[in-house]
C-alpha cells in the first residue's frame, strides 16, 4: 500500500516562529487593529502545533478569512517599499533578499526597502483547507484552498495541499497540471523554499506514476533527493517504479490525513 499524506501536520509542527519579522506597528485605524487581531489568531493556530486545536479554531479562522483583502500577493510593491509575506523566518529572509535584488535591478537609482510581514491571510486559507482535509471534506477543502490560491498562486503550502485534495479525488492529471504550472510561475519562491520545492517534486512524481509516466516520475523523485537526500518516501517510490518496470503489480493508494500520517511515523 502506497501512502499519500496531507502536508498540514508536518508543516505546522515544523514551522518556527517568525521572530525577526518587522514589529507590528501601533494600529492607526480600525482596519489596522483588525489586521493585528487576525494575525494573532492565525499565529495561535500555527504555533499550537496541534491539528485538534486548529479544528476547534475553524470558526475564528473563517472570520479571519472574511477579512482578507482583494489583493494579497506574496510579494507586493507599495511605493518604494516591497512587502514580502512569509510564514517563517527562513522563507521570509530569502524571499526578501530576492525581492531586494529584483528591485535594484529594475531601478538601480531608486531607493527601495523590503519588509517581511507575516502571511496572515494566506495561512488562514491554508489552515481552513487543511482542517477540511482532516475531516475528509475535500469539496470544502478545495473551496478554501482555491480562495487562497486566487490571492497567492505561488504559495507552495496551498499548492501542495490542493494537490493532496486532487490526489484523494484520483484527479492525477489535474494535480500534475497544478504542479507544472507552479514550477513555471513560481521560480523565485521555489528558490526561497527548498523544502517546499522538494515536496512539490515528490507530489509531481506521485502523480506521474499514477499516469504511467515512470521515467519522468523517477526524475522528479531523484531531483527531490538532491534537496532532501535522506527522504525515505522518495526512495520508496523509486523502488516502486523499479518494481513496475520489472512487471510488478501496481499497488493501491491509501489516503492519510495529517493525524494519521503522524501516528504512522
Amino acid at each position: 500500500m502506497r501512502i499519500a499524506a496531507a502536508v498540514a501536520a508536518l508543516m505546522i509542527a515544523a514551522t518556527p516562529a517568525m521572530v525577526h519579522a518587522r514589529p507590528a506597528p501601533a494600529p492607526a485605524s480600525a482596519a489596522d487593529a483588525q489586521a493585528a487581531k487576525d494575525q494573532a489568531t492565525v499565529k495561535k493556530a500555527m504555533n499550537s502545533g496541534d491539528l485538534g486545536t486548529i479544528r476547534k479554531m475553524v470558526p475564528a479562522l473563517e472570520t479571519v478569512a472574511s477579512h482578507a483583502p482583494a489583493a494579497y500577493p506574496l510579494v507586493e510593491r507599495k511605493g518604494d517599499t516591497f512587502i514580502v509575506r512569509a510564514y517563517n523566518l527562513d522563507q521570509g529572509l530569502i524571499a526578501s533578499l530576492l525581492a531586494s535584488a529584483a528591485a535594484e535591478k529594475a531601478a538601480p537609482d531608486q531607493k527601495t526597502q523590503v519588509v517581511v510581514d507575516y502571511n496572515t491571510y494566506g495561512l488562514a486559507y491554508f489552515l481552513l483547507g487543511s482542517a477540511a482535509v482532516e475531516a475528509r471534506n475535500y469539496d470544502k477543502a478545495s473551496e478554501w484552498l482555491d480562495k487562497g490560491l486566487a490571492l497567492q498562486p505561488e504559495n507552495l503550502m496551498l499548492v501542495t495541499e490542493k494537490g493532496m485534495v486532487l490526489t484523494a479525488q484520483r484527479r492525477f492529471a489535474d494535480a500534475l497540471a497544478l504542479y507544472d504550472a507552479t514550477f513555471e510561475k513560481a521560480a523565485a519562491f521555489l528558490i526561497s523554499d527548498q523544502q517546499g520545492k522538494a515536496r512539490l517534486l515528490r507530489a509531481r512524481g506521485f502523480s506521474l506514476i499514477e499516469l504511467g509516466r515512470l521515467d519522468e516520475a523517477e526524475k522528479a523523485y531523484r531531483d527531490s533527493l538532491e534537496i532532501e537526500p535522506d527522504h525515505g518516501g522518495a526512495k520508496h517510490e523509486i523502488g516502486y517504479i523499479a518494481k513496475l518496470r520489472a512487471g510488478g503489480q501496481a499497488t493501491g493508494i491509501q489516503i492519510m490525513n495529517g493525524e494519521e500520517s503522524m501516528k504512522a511515523k
